[in-house]
């Protein structure tokens, strides 16, 4: 009966054997290990519904009060949930850095942002240096042209007051990263409808 459901929740995303492969893996991590049957239970078919995997780090395992555990989505997890769109070729992220040129010709829509890629475009501390980003959505057809989803910095700050623990300080550009796609995820910059 579970294979059944797992089988249906991964509706032909994945084979059940090679996910329930990828999910004892990921099970099988030291985070994992103290938590309830159930909670375990819970995030297998959370994973399955979704079609994202921890060993894709398209989701983390989150262990909660020593015992439960969940799953948090990741970059890039709201990648993939947006790139499923059947008229989405892919979905970039950008950041644009202080000092970085960039225009919107409003009449095409067409964004641009020129840096010089052998500049290191990393921030420090509080964001130092970082002006915003935005999310690229590219077409499959190509007639169409790029939607862009813009964030700004004080969205990512506003982000980052809503975390608890240390995750922004040890990683601070995957969290950013993590942002603009969630950012344009929640607000549908792709509609997706998640079920």
């Amino acid at each position: 009966v579970v294979r059944k459901r797992l089988k249906d929740c991964l509706a032909g995303w994945m084979d059940t054997d090679e996910f329930l492969s990828q999910m004892t893996v990921a099970l099988n991590q030291p985070k994992a290990k103290g938590c309830t049957p159930q909670s375990k239970f819970s995030v297998l078919f959370q994973c399955a519904t979704l079609q994202l995997l921890p060993t894709f780090s398209q989701v983390a395992l989150i262990p909660k009060n020593g015992s439960n555990l969940e799953i948090m989505p990741q970059w890039q997890g709201y990648k993939a949930l947006m790139e499923r769109h059947p008229d989405v070729s892919r979905v970039d992220a950008e950041l644009v850095m202080e000092g970085e040129e960039y225009s919107l010709d409003a009449s095409t829509g067409k964004f641009c942002n020129s840096f010089d890629p052998f500049m290191g475009r990393d921030f420090e501390g509080d964001l130092v240096g970082l002006k915003g980003g935005y999310l690229r959505i590219i077409f499959a057809d190509r007639n169409i042209p790029d939607k862009y989803h813009f964030v700004t910095k004080a969205t990512i700050c506003q982000a980052r007051s809503c975390s608890r623990g240390r995750v922004w300080s040890q990683w601070p550009k995957a969290m950013v990263w993590k942002t603009l796609f969630k950012d344009g995820f929640s607000r549908r910059a792709v509609p997706v409808d998640p079920l």
